[in-house]
């Protein structure tokens, strides 16, 4: 199970009818779909996204230009969605969704790493 931007649970294989009901399931019994938690999960979703912005926005279009400000910047940035999407993190697997989405998965920790660190 995943999150899209409108903060709602969706499978992650959206065509395999197993995943499909297993999502609905989950989604009924846990509760889900309650409007406090969609409204949180879209919340993150734009903060996310800001930061995403943010990031792509960080640092010239050639490498010879940026300062060490923008390496700095940029290095800031990532740690910040590494951290929201840390196993921690509140929300976390919206973060991780949205970071997927605009393919940025790299920047998600994985759960071994954080367990190390």
């Amino acid at each position: 199970m995943t999150f899209d931007e409108e903060g709602l649970p969706i499978p992650v294989d959206p065509t395999n009818a197993i995943v499909k009901r297993r999502v609905e399931t989950t989604v009924h019994f846990l509760y889900l779909d309650s409007p406090r938690l969609v409204s949180a999960r879209k919340k993150k979703w734009r903060e996310i996204s800001d930061l995403i912005e943010e990031y792509r926005l960080a640092c010239p279009d050639t490498y010879e230009a940026c300062t060490l400000q923008d390496h700095q910047r940029v290095e800031r940035l990532i740690g910040k969605l590494s951290a929201a999407a840390g196993p921690r993190a509140a929300y976390a697997s919206t973060a991780r969704a949205c970071l997927r989405a605009n393919g940025l998965a790299q920047f998600i920790e994985a759960v071994e790493e954080a367990a190390a660190a």
